[in-house]
């Protein structure tokens, strides 16, 4: 038994299929197959089973696992315990609220994978910093924009307020509906200016910054509020949400950067990040 094999194990555990676990260790499929053969010649007993669809791990393979991702952490903390600490990359990146912490941790996970000894610093969007991910009302004409995301924003409303009765909503439906207040947000801004030009009030309740929040006093009962239809977000059960058909709510989300500071290589990673990422969330 080698380590190879534990890892070869565990990446088609995590997977489920052999082939998805060729390629994310980036080997040829055969190579998978024979170390998992090897390892349960080894171990004398089967760790999956095959179907149409991938594999299944046997009660054996689901004892297996825990052992094997110990011992391949520790062999991964040994190596590093004696590896030389790559030159420290300060990186400046700006951020505008409101993005989704999971969308962006997936994000900022591949970016710093991508860049050996990367020292990450999150600012705000108007601090000093080597790029942005902003909206294109903050973009400045020294800056390449490079699209991201397409949120569309809808109404979150309490699972029992009478609006949750309908699917969907125009602006003559808010008159006097309790709101959660969230800022900065630049649809609530275009939301509030079409509700003056109709001359409908809402009724505010709470005024905070953060989404989460806003999600909390929604499920309270508290107001209803407007959230970008992040999937994380909108998964969340005692809360429906609407779309408002008569406005178009949306922004467009991307990469901020200066093109004479794109020879870094913590920039060009980044670049590369969001060129994968956009093409699976297209704009």
């Amino acid at each position: 038994m080698d380590i190879r094999s534990l890892r070869y194990f565990l990446s088609v555990y995590d997977e489920q299929s052999i082939s998805a676990a060729a390629k994310a260790c980036c080997i040829a499929q055969p190579s998978i197959s024979a170390a998992i053969k090897t390892l349960e010649s080894h171990l004398d007993c089967q760790l999956f089973l095959r179907h149409k669809k991938g594999v299944q791990a046997t009660s054996a393979g689901h004892q297996l696992e825990p052992l094997a991702r110990q011992l391949c952490n520790d062999m991964s903390a040994i190596s590093n315990l004696f590896q030389n600490a790559p030159p420290r990359r300060p990186f400046r990146l700006g951020l505008i609220r409101a993005l989704g912490a999971d969308r962006m941790g997936a994000f900022l996970q591949r970016f710093t994978q991508g860049v050996e000894g990367i020292e990450l610093t999150l600012v705000e969007p108007e601090a000093p910093c080597d790029a942005r991910i902003i909206t294109r009302k903050y973009l400045t004409e020294q800056e390449t924009f490079l699209p991201l995301w397409h949120d569309d924003y809808w109404l979150a409303v309490p699972y029992d307020h009478p609006l949750g009765l309908k699917n969907q909503l125009t602006v003559t439906d808010l008159q006097n509906v309790p709101f959660i207040h969230r800022s900065p947000c630049e649809a609530l801004d275009d939301l509030l200016y079409a509700l003056g030009q109709e001359h409908i009030q809402l009724d505010v309740r709470a005024r905070i910054h953060t989404l989460e929040y806003a999600l909390a006093l929604v499920k309270a009962g508290v107001g209803c509020a407007l959230i970008p239809n992040i999937p994380p977000l909108i998964e969340q059960k005692e809360i429906r949400y609407l779309p408002i058909e008569d406005m178009d709510l949306s922004r467009g989300i991307g990469l901020a950067y200066r093109a004479k500071d794109s020879e870094s290589p913590a920039l060009n990673a980044l670049i590369e990040v969001c060129k994968a990422m956009s093409n699976h969330h297209p704009t």
